[in-house]
């Protein structure tokens, strides 16, 4: 099989799954099963209270939770206002033309002041929530991070 027709039945795959109940996993949510170290989080397993490890809560996020690529993209609604929202602005306050490959470090600055904050703010929402694993925004963490990858080099 041929790249061309990979990518095609893989966008397939995705857009007939979601509207499925166990929809598919979030992107990069898999890796998750090779990170074995202990959480804060406590379940009762079988009269023994213990930390659960990374790839368990992972685990019991998809299969138990409902965390998967439907609730990925509901969360996902976070930083696309950020995005919008500092993109129009900056569009709506310097019109002018500028070369597409110059960086713009306004615009890196203010997309990472923006993201950070939506951060904090995902950091909040757990702390307020007990440590929930389903409070976390897994979307602005991937956001979030691939800015300061792309801010980095």
């Amino acid at each position: 099989m041929n790249i061309f027709m990979a990518v095609i039945k893989t966008l397939s795959h995705f857009i007939i799954d979601i509207g499925t109940k166990r929809s598919i996993v979030p992107p990069f949510f898999s890796l998750t099963q090779v990170i074995t170290f202990d959480t804060p989080i406590d379940i009762n397993d079988r009269g023994t209270v213990r930390k659960m490890k990374l790839n368990e809560v992972a685990e019991r996020m998809y299969s138990v939770g409902g965390y998967n690529f439907n609730h990925f993209l509901a969360m996902s609604l976070a930083p696309l206002c950020v995005e919008v929202i500092i993109r129009a602005y900056h569009w709506m306050t310097n019109r002018t033309i500028t070369n597409q490959f110059k960086h713009d470090y306004k615009l890196a600055s203010m997309l990472a002041l923006g993201h950070s904050i939506t951060m904090s703010g995902n950091v909040m929402k757990m702390w307020l929530n007990g440590w929930s694993p389903l409070a976390f925004n897994y979307s602005q963490m991937t956001i979030e991070s691939s800015q300061v990858t792309r801010d980095l080099s």
